[in-house]
């Protein structure tokens, strides 16, 4: 493992191994929160995320 981080935020400059992980880093910047939990409606911006708050909901 060579630890490389290539993968860049071009607002903020931290950096990623995994693109999806920046691309969902993005979000954290746009403010855009797609996932909605059906419980709640409380909104996330991955849908990870929400899958762990559902699980708050679920047990």
């Amino acid at each position: 493992h060579t630890h490389e981080k290539p993968f860049k935020c071009p607002q903020c400059f931290r950096a990623f191994a995994v693109k999806s992980t920046l691309t969902a880093h993005i979000k954290t910047h746009t403010g855009i929160k797609a996932f909605k939990c059906q419980f709640c409606m409380k909104s996330f911006s991955t849908s990870g995320s929400l899958k762990v708050h559902i699980r708050l909901h679920t047990g």
